[in-house]
């Protein structure tokens, strides 16, 4: 008998009545998390609402200092509203940072064999063809923003029969209701995922079909809601570690309409929730959002209020005394220029423009720092402040990268979690052999194609190896999952948000790790993204050999460079011309060594070192 779980994992399978327990399981568990959906939908309306400034420029309450909204109608000018989207933009420097570079794969050797270097590397390959299957780059890039934004990022993870291979995908937070483990609160017991779709394209594609022998019934489906004129339905999915059960609520009150039931058999809930920031265990996070949320809408606010007192002063009135003129002449001559006539003692004054107050500058200059304070983002994120060397720049990059580094411990144990729940369902599911495929980084960011075949019936490899006493040997390499993975599916995430090989500063640090003889060639060029370092090796040491100026002209220049610590004029110092017009002379003239000195006045002969060690006279010489 199949189980599905209701309130625990051990309730057999029952008829169609199931479906309503599972219904009020459900309403149940989204009413305990009404406040964390609520709050959701609330942040990205707010982020919305920043594309559209016509809508918020309609309201007005405390937050617009308790002034009403103007229309136009009245007369009187309608006041800024200068959308500011500072939520999006810190939402594209944290995502950046999770997502804008795809974190290395590592499963660890547990001893030096040549079968465990063999079990990590393939491993790590079946990480990256299930990234390349699952078009993995823009689904991290999807999950990192959403955790930015609402404070969690969702993935559910199938394992695809035609191509026998796992596949993730990135899930909307705010549809998906957790059962947590009791142990681990991470090793979900059942997860109900909800999403809304058209009546019409879910009667279709149902009609016909059965529900545990039985047609569905699909013309007793009801809508739950109606967007831009289309009936739209509720679908509930309730996946357990054994049944994936799919259903919609029917025209009764209570009655609800099976769809779809599967029984995956992985023996665990398919679903991994990573929290931004914040306690692992609590499951679902903080929003980087969060952080700057009051900043974000304060400061468009004040900088609006800062443009509508611009206008006024730009656009300031004059008080007519006793001139003659109309106000529409004293208009049009301040338009455009001319003369206005004026009868004796008549005068022209500008209505005095309000003053800002004192500490204006200062309040808008802490509003900014607070956002970057609040945001995790110094001057040196955006590319500003004074940085005299790459130790400068770390330094105030600082608040980012611990900041990065929290982040990056929940998605290093949400992704590891996620994997080993590929490997586990490759073991169960995968059947005969299939061949996978993708491209795994090397340790300086290039990539490596490859082609490898695994499966339950894949015959295993013979590498060549020497034993102890130095005798060749046989060593047959598994490619069975089973034998791969031997009950460890143990895979680790490493971000390289300290070691990019495109950032200069990184570059010279290397070099200076080799020079300084702390690092070697093989490691120095591996690190700096050379494919084959002992290839590259043999080419520097040949063209030594061939031409052993080069090397020296490049560390003069260099040298000459590094000499210039302000770069701003290239390489080197700049060019004096006055010292080198000076220096000519000297040297025609003898300068202060008299007129002996000078070539002009003196042979000009050089002496030379030959072989012998007597010196000869050489061009100029009588």
């Amino acid at each position: 008998m199949l189980e599905v779980g209701l309130f625990t994992d051990r309730n057999p399978v029952r008829g169609p009545d199931d479906l309503v327990d599972l219904t009020r399981e459900f309403e149940s568990l989204r009413s305990a998390a009404s406040e964390r959906l609520t709050r959701y939908q609330m942040y990205r309306d707010e982020q919305l609402g920043e594309r559209r400034p016509n809508v918020a420029a309609t309201t007005a309450d405390l937050s617009d200092y308790g002034r009403r909204p103007r229309s136009g109608a009245t007369g009187q000018p309608k006041r800024h509203n200068i959308q500011l989207p500072f939520g999006k933009a810190m939402t594209v420097k944290h995502a950046y940072r999770i997502a804008g570079q795809l974190p290395d794969v590592v499963v660890d050797e547990r001893d030096e064999s040549r079968e465990e270097s063999h079990r990590s590397d393939v491993m790590e390959k079946i990480a990256w063809s299930v990234i390349r299957a699952s078009r993995g780059d823009t689904g991290l890039a999807s999950a990192a923003w959403d955790a930015s934004e609402v404070g969690a990022a969702c993935f559910d993870m199938y394992f695809e029969d035609s191509a026998q291979i796992p596949i993730f995908r990135r899930i909307d937070p705010a549809g998906i209701i957790e059962v947590q483990g009791l142990d681990d609160p991470h090793d979900f017991q059942r997860v109900y995922r909800t999403w809304d779709a058209s009546l019409a394209s879910v009667a279709a594609q149902y009609r016909g079909k059965t529900f545990r022998g039985q047609p569905v019934l699909v013309d007793d489906l009801r809508p739950h809601s109606e967007k831009a004129g289309s009936d739209m339905l509720r679908i509930v999915s309730c996946c357990s570690k054994d049944t994936v059960t799919r259903f919609a609520f029917g025209a009764e009150d209570g009655q609800v309409v099976g769809l779809f039931e599967h029984v995956h058999g992985y023996g665990f809930v398919p679903y991994v929730v990573i929290p931004n920031i914040g306690p692992y265990e609590d499951v679902w996070g903080w929003a980087d959002y969060e952080f700057v949320r009051s900043m974000v809408h304060y400061l468009p606010l004040l900088y609006s209020r800062e443009a509508d007192v611009l206008k006024a002063v730009a656009n300031g009135g004059m008080i007519e005394r006793g001139t003659g003129a109309t106000p529409q002449d004293i208009a049009r001559v301040t338009r455009e220029g001319g003369v206005v006539p004026s009868k004796r003692d008549g005068s022209i004054e500008p209505i005095q423009a309000p003053d800002m107050p004192s500490f204006h500058d200062s309040h808008s200059a802490r509003g900014m720092e607070f956002l970057k304070m609040l945001g995790f983002t110094p001057d040196a994120a955006w590319g500003t402040g004074a940085a005299g060397s790459g130790t400068d720049r770390g330094l105030q990059l600082q608040p980012m990268l611990e900041y990065t580094s929290m982040k990056q411990l929940n998605w290093a144990a949400g992704l590891s979690r996620l994997f080993g729940m590929s490997f586990r369902m490759i073991e169960s599911q995968m059947k005969g052999k299939t061949k996978y495929r993708g491209s795994k980084p090397t340790s300086g960011g290039r990539k490596l194609p490859f082609v490898m075949e695994i499966g339950p019936e894949a015959d295993p490899i013979v590498a060549d190896e020497t034993d102890e006493f130095g005798m060749p040997t046989m060593v047959p390499l598994p490619r069975t999952p089973k034998e791969l993975f031997d009950n460890d599916y143990e895979i680790r995430f490493i971000w390289r948000n300290r070691i990019d090989p495109d950032d200069p500063q990184y570059v010279s640090s290397e070099l200076n790790k080799f020079t300084t003889g702390v690092q070697s060639l093989e490691t120095t060029l591996g690190n700096l993204g050379i494919a084959a370092p002992e290839d590259e090796m043999k080419r520097i040491e040949a063209e030594a050999k061939r031409f052993p100026w080069i090397n020296q002209g490049l560390v003069s220049m260099l040298l000459a460079q590094l000499k210039n610590g302000e770069q701003g004029d290239g390489g080197g110092a700049p060019f004096d011309q006055s010292s080198a017009m000076q220096g000519a002379m000297d040297t025609m003239t003898g300068g202060e060594a008299g007129a002996e000195g000078g070539a002009l006045n003196a042979d000009a002969t050089a002496g030379a070192l030959p072989p012998g060690g007597a010196a000869g006279p050489m061009y100029g010489g009588a």
